[in-house]
Order: C-alpha cells, then structure tokens, then sequence
C-alpha cells in the first residue's frame, strides 16, 4: 500500500483578493461622508458707474481676426 503525500500550496489565492478589494472599495464610499465646501464671504466695493478703472488698451496692443464658418482667414 502506496500513500500519496499531499503537497500543501502555500500560496495565496489571488483570484478571490480582487472581489475583496473591490467590496472594501464599494464599503468605504457608501459609508464615508463628504463635508461640503464651506462658503467664503468676500466683500465687494460698492459699485460706481463713473469709477470704473478699466485701463486703457493701445490700438496698437490689440491684434484683430476675422474668420469664415470654415476656419479659412
């Protein structure tokens, strides 16, 4: 009478650590929460009409472009 000695894998299976993986990716978003942005409060001069400081542009300084529907110049 033979006996058959069995070899023992040591080895982990890898097949089954993706569904793991994926299933603590899957737990982890549904139980997390996401704090909302917090609002930051600016406050604005008030506006007047006759200050506006809009500086101006030389014609020289402003290059202009016509194009067609198609692209060409």
């Amino acid at each position: 009478m033979k006996r058959t000695h069995r070899k023992w894998n040591n080895e982990i299976s890898s097949g089954s650590m993706a569904d793991i993986a994926f299933l603590l990716l899957i737990f982890f978003l549904v139980s997390t929460t996401i704090e909302q942005d917090q609002e930051i409060l600016v406050k604005l001069p008030p506006y007047e009409k006759d200050n506006l400081n809009v500086p101006k542009i030389a014609d020289r300084n402003i290059y202009r472009m016509m194009l067609s529907k198609d692209g060409s110049d």
